[in-house]
């Protein structure tokens, strides 16, 4: 079974390429075909299009401020018949929104948290800014120097241990991205 991955951004790579992310697909019999970050959901039509032979093209995007996940992925195709007016939406094409952002993964990685030594016990998914709050806890626990974006958030989690298994413990989009993977694995 081999999957392509189209994604908005660099904490999505980094996730993706982790080596906890790797065991999980390779539990699952699953490799992975293509990496393709799309830099910002605006792109990823052109990238959805560009799909190759492999078996399934998961398609990673935020919800941002929307708050029903239906009208994302509708709003995405929408996207996508702007780029391909006669697009029709493919079973082998499996949209994953990550609730508000895919930092709140990050934070309902409990074990992780631990590791890092910070604490956040709201619902990930209500959270409008996951990054925000992350850096927050992050600069609260440590002086830090210098900004610190998305990829240095990435690698910190990936660093402690961050595990998809885990988040999805806590957080029903990343629990949703599990099941969509273990469901076409025995397909």
């Amino acid at each position: 079974m081999v999957i392509d991955f189209i994604f908005e951004g660099a904490s999505d790579l980094i996730f993706l390429n982790s080596d906890n992310f790797k065991k999980t697909l390779e539990s699952l019999n699953i490799t992975t075909g293509r990496l393709i970050s799309a830099g910002g959901y605006t792109k990823l039509p052109k990238e959805i299009l560009t799909w190759t032979n492999s078996d399934y093209v998961f398609i990673i995007t935020d919800s941002d401020n929307e708050s029903c996940v239906a009208t994302v992925i509708e709003n995405r195709i929408k996207d996508i018949i702007k780029v391909e007016k006669n697009y029709k939406k493919k079973e082998e094409h499996i949209f994953i929104i990550a609730i508000r952002e895919l930092e709140s993964w990050f934070l309902s990685d409990k074990v992780a948290m631990k590791k890092m030594g910070i604490n956040f016990n709201k619902n990930t998914e209500q959270q409008k800014d996951a990054k925000g709050i992350i850096i927050g806890l992050l600069n609260k626990n440590k002086k830090r120097k210098g900004k610190i974006g998305e990829e240095l958030i990435a690698n910190k989690f990936i660093e402690a241990g961050f595990s998809i298994e885990n988040a999805a413990k806590n957080n029903n989009s990343a629990k949703y991205f599990l099941t969509q993977l273990e469901k076409v694995s025995i397909k």
